[in-house]
This record gives structure tokens, sequence and C-alpha cells, in this order.
């Protein structure tokens, strides 16, 4: 999805259930593209991280100068953070132009060499097309 879409998955789309989510991206979907006749992305790469490492990295983060917690009221909830995954996973695998690059590999984060092999791999691929 386009501009809206990243709104639709941490607003009311974390929220919606997923025949309701599919309907709201479809609306967004349409908003864009049909009626502002924005362009479509030709790629768009999710870095997918589970809730739960995203959560012990958000702890090793220095302060922030918008709270004075170690996380915001977003990153402290693992609940809303895998709900939101969860929207995400479910574009990717709903999208055609969406490809998913897992940053974790048994609980570690990959290495950054091979996270960049995967992406590079995909946006080659899609050149190559």
């Amino acid at each position: 999805m386009g501009r809206a879409w990243p709104d639709a998955g941490r607003g009311p789309g974390d929220l919606l259930g997923r025949a309701e989510r599919r309907a709201l991206q479809d609306w967004i979907a349409q908003t864009e593209y049909g009626v502002f006749a924005l362009p479509r992305a030709d790629l768009t790469i999710l870095l997918d991280l589970s809730a739960e490492l995203a959560q012990s990295l958000i702890a090793k983060k220095a302060q922030r100068d918008y709270t004075d917690k170690k996380a915001d009221i977003q990153e402290a909830d693992v609940s809303y953070l895998s709900s939101v995954r969860e929207v995400y996973l479910d574009v990717a695998a709903a999208e055609v132009n969406w490809q998913r690059v897992p940053v974790e590999l048994d609980d570690q984060i990959r290495s950054i060499d091979d996270i960049s092999h995967d992406i590079w791999r995909i946006v080659s691929a899609k050149r190559g097309s």
C-alpha cells in the first residue's frame, strides 16, 4: 500500500479482523491509486523482526528526548507490536510487489551482510524483470 498504509498498520488497522483490514487496505488502494492516481511502488521490502526481539533492541537504545522512559507507549506493548507485525505480514503475503526479509534467525539478529545480501538479491531480481 502507499502513503496511508503505515497508518492503517499502526492505528485502527491493528484492531480490525483480517477481513476488515483487507477492506481497509482495498479502500486505501482505491483512494491512492484510483482517485488520486498516485504511482504504485515497484517494490516494497518488509524487514521482519519479532516483537520480542524488537523490544530487546529498544531496551538497548540511548535515552531519547521525547520520552523519559526506555520505550515509548507503543514500543512498551509487546502485544501491540505483535499485532502490527501481523498486519504487515498479511500485506506482504497478499501484495505482489511486497517482499519479506527476515531480520532474525533462531532468535538472533542476522548479520548486516546477510540481510543486505537478501535485499540485493530481491532488488536485482526486480531490476532484471
